[in-house]
Formats: C-alpha cells, sequence, structure tokens
C-alpha cells in the first residue's frame, strides 16, 4: 500500500526536512523525508552533492530511522510489497498523476511513456512524461524504471542511469526482448567517512 501526498505544491520546505543514508544492492542512497512521507530517494556521489539539490532548505541529518528505512528498501529489493507515504506536494498535478500511475505497475513488467500517457487520459503528452519521470524523487518506490521506450530501449534512470535501470528489470525479469546483453554491475562504493 502506498501513500501520495496529492495537496497543492507547495515544496518539501514546509516543515523540517530529515535525511539519512543507506547502503542497497545498487550503491548508497540518500534519503529524506518530511512529517508528510518520504519526500527524495537519490543515489549521489555524496552527501554534499545530495543535499545541493535542496535549494533554499537545510535537510538535517538524523540517522535515527536508518534501519527503518534500510530495511524497507531491502524488502523492496528482495521485491517484497512495501507501504510508504511520500510527500509529492512539491510536484504538479500532471508530475503526480503520471507517478501514480507508474507506481500501478507491478514488478515484472514495463510500460511505454506512451501508454502511461494515455492511462492519465494525456495521450499526447509522451515527452511531457519522460519529463516528469525524470523529476520523480522517491525512484524505486515509484518504479520509473518500468517504464520504457516505444522501440524497447531502455531509457534513462533517475535513479542512477541506464545500466541502474537494466539491473532493476534483470532482477524482475522484465528486461525488453532484444535489449542486447546485460549491462556489467557497478562496482561497489567505498564507505564515506
Amino acid at each position: 500500500m502506498h501513500g501520495i501526498d496529492s495537496g497543492r505544491p507547495h515544496g518539501p520546505a514546509r516543515g523540517t526536512v530529515h535525511y539519512t543514508d543507506v547502503d542497497t544492492p545498487v550503491g548508497r542512497v540518500f534519503v529524506a523525508w518530511t512529517q508528510r512521507g518520504i519526500c527524495r530517494i537519490e543515489p549521489s556521489s555524496s552527501e554534499a552533492a545530495f543535499l545541493a539539490a535542496f535549494a533554499g532548505v537545510e535537510p538535517q541529518r538524523d540517522d535515527a530511522r536508518r534501519p527503518e528505512l534500510a530495511a524497507l528498501l531491502e524488502r523492496w529489493f528482495r521485491g517484497e510489497s512495501v507501504e510508504a507515504t511520500w510527500d509529492l506536494g512539491h510536484l504538479t498535478a500532471f508530475e503526480r498523476a503520471v507517478l501514480e500511475a507508474v507506481a500501478r505497475i507491478p514488478r515484472g513488467e514495463v510500460r511505454t511513456y506512451s501508454e502511461i500517457a494515455r492511462a492519465i487520459g494525456r495521450p499526447r503528452a509522451v515527452r511531457a512524461v519522460g519529463n516528469a519521470l525524470a523529476k520523480n524523487p522517491v525512484p524505486f518506490l515509484i518504479p520509473c524504471h518500468r517504464v520504457v521506450r516505444a522501440d524497447g530501449s531502455l531509457g534513462n534512470y533517475s535513479g542512477g542511469g541506464p545500466a541502474v535501470k537494466r539491473r532493476l528489470l534483470e532482477a524482475e525479469g522484465a528486461v525488453p526482448p532484444g535489449r542486447g546483453p546485460a549491462v556489467p554491475a557497478a562496482p561497489a562504493r567505498e564507505a564515506s567517512s
């Protein structure tokens, strides 16, 4: 079960933003949340790069939820159903509609950008769907990696690029046919101090 805060756009700046980092099968990711829910999950090269995305907001480091968030992501990567509430209020109504449609794509399946555009009643908004997915602040939990191009090619992925997208789809048994050999796994990252 998922919950999307679909209030008017207001940005995650309302209230305090907390964050921590979590190790996952695709490397370290940073997770940020507000009182309304998880507002950002991002693989990032550094903590400073992650924090730079919060213009006008100073997120507070809070490692108290790290075990809970690590367990949530671990279950997700194992293919288990997870419950989470997301704070997407800083996105437009169109962007939230796209993400809500993508959140319903079952594990092991893919949809095209045009199928998502049709699903939300905007069949000509294929490019806008791609732009909305590029803004997905909670990749993995909202599985935008399950959206591919009409020709079956993978396209990009905001959760770590095409190599991570391929790895996730392969783990789910959902790589579109004829897409060539698997992308090698990314090297393990060293933990930062």
